[in-house]
């Protein structure tokens, strides 16, 4: 079964359902060589930002599906919301479409912890839960690591055709979050989609599994 977000670009006569059953590697993660995993802490952001398409036009759907695929790809936290506007339907390619992303990613935690009062809070919450949090829970900590996500080629999460996507989202998404941009687009032509042209790099900081997640 073929799944299809969708996405039409221009460039000579070029239409292409992004999201298809594609024979393409995933983007890939490679730890960047540190010491030793860092204490982090989830840091909760909103963000709107206005997609203007020249090359590349979305659907509002298939526009939010990327983006929050994209994010989740550079560490933002599974509950991450996306939402489109300005779409004249739900099956329309549009121009400019309005995104407001509203995420947890992970920041290196600052010294010192939560006020008490915010301590006793979760721990009073955890009493009630009958649960028993380890420190690091109660402080809302948890060990990442800072990682470069690459985006190139065809994936299930990025196609060339998102060479405009991601260079718009470098400044109005990626920077806000503290998400730095190691290798931009500078292989995107305005009007041309052309295979290969995506070489896309971050360096952001991921949540390191959980012991149970491993097994």
């Amino acid at each position: 079964m073929r799944f299809q977000t969708g996405v039409f670009a221009i460039g000579g006569a070029l239409a292409m359902l992004v999201g298809g059953s594609v024979a393409a590697m995933e983007p890939v993660s490679v730890p960047v060589p540190v010491p030793e995993p860092v204490v982090a802490t989830w840091k909760q952001a909103q963000i709107d930002f206005t997609y203007i398409g020249r090359t590349s036009f979305y659907t509002c759907d298939s526009l939010r599906e990327k983006v929050a695929r994209i994010l989740r790809a550079a560490g933002a936290r599974d509950d991450l919301v996306v939402s489109s506007f300005g779409c004249f339907g739900p099956s329309d390619f549009d121009r400019f479409t309005r995104v407001r992303i509203k995420a947890s990613v992970p920041v290196v935690a600052e010294p010192g912890g939560l006020a008490p009062e915010e301590r006793s809070r979760r721990e009073l919450v955890s009493r009630v839960r009958g649960e028993q949090p380890s420190e690091e829970e109660l402080l809302g900590q948890f060990p990442a690591a800072w990682q470069t996500v690459k985006f190139s080629g065809r994936s299930r999460i990025v196609d060339d055709g998102d060479c405009e996507l991601l260079e718009q989202m470098a400044y109005s998404v990626f920077k806000p979050l503290g998400i730095e941009v190691v290798r931009g687009n500078n292989r995107c032509v305005p009007g041309v989609v052309r295979y290969g042209q995506l070489d896309f790099q971050l360096k952001a900081l991921k949540a390191l599994p959980k012991p149970d997640d491993a097994k």
